[in-house]
């Protein structure tokens, strides 16, 4: 499976469970953004 396909399928099954499940995948998109905010101090730091 090309990787393309296997994007867009992905991202077809996000949608399709962020209409079931809008609140826990908020949650968890807000964690995901929460990580990233915590990566980055410590990468400027040791850059």
């Amino acid at each position: 499976m090309s990787p393309i396909v296997f994007i867009v399928l992905h991202v077809l099954r996000l949608v399709r469970t962020f209409k079931t499940q809008s609140k826990f995948n908020y949650l968890m998109y807000n964690f995901c953004l929460y990580g990233l905010y915590l990566d980055h101090p410590l990468e400027y730091k040791y850059t």
